[in-house]
């Protein structure tokens, strides 16, 4: 109606320093966001990536829902080399578990890989390896995160879990591993690896879940090429 009667809507002139002027729409929530674009003042997707990418980080930090289906909805998208970032972000805004599950759905029905690596090869699950992140954690493994996952340093989620001495998250892997999707032999390189990890940690209550979850499973024996590879080196106990 005020523009209707002639007012005008200035844009800040230093719009581009703040992640552009969808991002500050966005920042201004969901009704201010829609009238932008309804009015023809705001094209979504922007054409620019990072000013894209700025827009749903800013409805995230914002917690703002409808503002982020809304970007999706008008066509933005976020590249492969900003997922894992805009994931992380996700976690890092302190919400409810209720609210942070609304958000990581809306990513990733929309074309966004929840096992989307960064320069080093890590994984959202990587950043939420830590006793008070239990919950995300679940959700993560819930929605089809890789436990298995090897970063550039060939370490899994299970490794790192193993050598920080984490008997829950370690449990909750283990309890996320796929045993019909996965190759029997690196399931067993890789239990054996995070036992070494552990021994040498003295985390004999890890130690003692992994060495449950290899009996159970059937999984004690190493692959031969495997094994005679380390008994060369360091010998197997």
């Amino acid at each position: 109606m005020l523009l209707d009667c002639g007012m005008r809507i200035g844009i800040r002139p230093d719009a581009h320093l703040h992640g552009g002027v969808a991002a500050n729409a966005t920042m201004h929530g969901y009704t201010m966001l829609k009238f932008v674009v309804d009015r023809g003042l705001l094209a979504l997707p922007t054409g620019n990536t990072q000013e894209d990418v700025s827009a749903v980080l800013a409805a995230i930090r914002g917690q703002d829902l409808l503002s982020l289906k809304f970007l999706f909805e008008k066509g933005v998208r976020i590249p492969p080399n900003e997922q894992e970032s805009v994931l992380d972000d996700v976690f890092y805004q302190n919400a409810t578990l209720d609210t942070t599950r609304e958000m990581l759905d809306a990513l990733l029905s929309h074309e966004v890989d929840i096992n989307a690596p960064d320069f080093i090869g890590y994984t959202c699950v990587y950043r939420n390896l830590g006793p008070r992140k239990k919950e995300y954690l679940t959700l993560l493994f819930d929605r089809g995160a890789d436990p298995l996952h090897h970063d550039n340093e060939g370490q899994s989620p299970l490794y790192v879990a193993a050598v920080k001495g984490h008997v829950e998250l370690v449990r909750i892997i283990l309890e996320s591993i796929d045993l019909c999707h996965v190759s029997t032999d690196m399931l067993r390189i890789e239990l054996w690896e995070a036992i070494q990890q552990a021994s040498r940690r003295e985390s004999w209550k890890v130690v003692r879940l992994l060495e449950r979850y290899r009996h159970d499973h059937g999984l004690d024996t190493l692959p031969r090429e495997y094994r005679m590879t380390v008994s060369k080196t360091q010998g197997l106990k």
